[in-house]
């Protein structure tokens, strides 16, 4: 990702859930998660703990980038809940 200017760090998109915040925020399957507010993602470690319970419900900026090109919306989280 060098080429990008992105720097060595950030998280490729494997899938979405149909109807879910990352798909309502227009991410597609393959995009790279480059930050998330104001922070740059490290990993997927870095990504979960960015989502925190501080962002449930609230509309916070990210960018990625896509067929080489950077991008940039808002993503609302939701509350994960764990199947019991």
């Amino acid at each position: 990702m060098r080429e990008f200017g992105t720097g060595p760090h950030a998280v490729r998109i494997g899938g979405l859930e149909g109807d879910g915040p990352a798909a309502q925020a227009g991410l597609r399957e393959g995009d790279i998660l480059l930050s998330l507010g104001s922070s740059n993602i490290a990993g997927i470690d870095d990504l979960f703990r960015l989502l925190g319970s501080e962002r449930i419900g609230c509309e916070t900026p990210i960018s990625f980038l896509r067929e080489g090109k950077i991008h940039e919306a808002s993503v609302c989280a939701l509350e994960r809940f764990a199947p019991g």
